[in-house]
């Protein structure tokens, strides 16, 4: 009993953190909550179904199909959305990602209807036993994939040109610009990552929650497990939704399904009110 529920919490903690990570790397870089970002997270479930269930294209290529369609969908937001009403004030940002959010919800909604879409997986969906221990693979490969992702964003941020400059970028924006950075290029590529992030951990969840028009609420967890780790740390974000993956899942074994939402988002107002900072964040430090 206790193998499944680490499995599955770590599962589920993997799908929040990546996502996390890409609320953190725009608040770092622009000081903005995408609000939209729940909604391309849903994308990327459909995205899933559209090359591997319809088209039938290969598991690994319709996942970097994948990553590549959500990466350019956040490049667009930034660059037709975002960078047009940045200059005004960061109220006008929110609203325009709240908008994105809602017209990206209703054109699903247009499209595919109001019904749950079941997603393939390519993992089968019988449970497997390992010892006393049964579990659906695509669990493990959550785990497994997400944690390659986390690990080639760190090599990403560390060793190349553009990951450098991203994490200057993020630290200061304005002494960036003054040394010649392209700063509005960074910005918009931390955008393509952000998406990228989003819509990877939207296909890897679907075969498990199934693809509908109202999953962005995944990425308001997210968001919730972004402040439990502290909103400014990408290694808090990864801590935070792997916390919250183990609340929820507790919460769904020993209490009831039925409340792990509101417990979830209960968590939410209770970080925001007794530690805004996070658990491990810092009230002068952006880390």
């Amino acid at each position: 009993m206790l193998g499944q529920i680490l499995i599955s919490s770590v599962s589920v903690g993997a799908i929040y953190a990546l996502a996390a990570i890409g609320f953190v790397m725009l608040l770092k870089a622009i000081d903005l909550v995408n609000f939209a970002h729940g909604d391309v997270l849903m994308a990327g479930a459909f995205l899933g179904l559209l090359f591997y269930g319809y088209s039938g294209l290969p598991y690994l290529i319709s996942f970097a199909l994948t990553i590549l369609c959500a990466g350019i969908l956040g490049i667009m937001i930034e660059r037709f959305v975002i960078r047009p009403l940045k200059k005004p004030t960061l109220m006008f940002m929110v609203t325009g990602c709240i908008a994105v959010s809602m017209i990206m919800r209703n054109v699903v909604l247009l499209l595919a209807g109001a019904d749950p879409l079941r997603v393939p997986s390519v993992f089968g969906d019988m449970p497997i036993a390992i010892g006393p221990v049964r579990f659906i693979p695509v669990y493990l490969a959550i785990i497994f994939i997400a944690g390659i992702l986390m690990v080639l964003l760190h090599l990403f941020f560390k060793f190349t040109r553009y990951g450098i400059a991203m994490r200057a970028v993020m630290s200061n924006r304005e002494g960036c610009s003054l040394v010649g950075v392209k700063v509005n290029g960074i910005i918009s590529l931390t955008f393509g990552i952000s998406a990228a992030l989003g819509g990877a951990a939207g296909f890897l969840i679907g075969p498990i929650t199934h693809a509908v028009f109202d999953m962005g609420v995944i990425g308001l967890k997210a968001f919730t497990a972004a402040v439990l780790g502290g909103m400014l740390s990408i290694v808090g974000a990864v801590i935070g939704g792997l916390l919250l993956g183990l609340i929820e899942t507790l919460t769904a074994v020993y209490i009831t399904s039925a409340y792990k939402d509101a417990i979830t988002f209960g968590i939410l107002i209770a970080v925001l009110l007794l530690r805004p900072y996070g658990l491990f964040g810092s009230k002068h430090i952006n880390s």
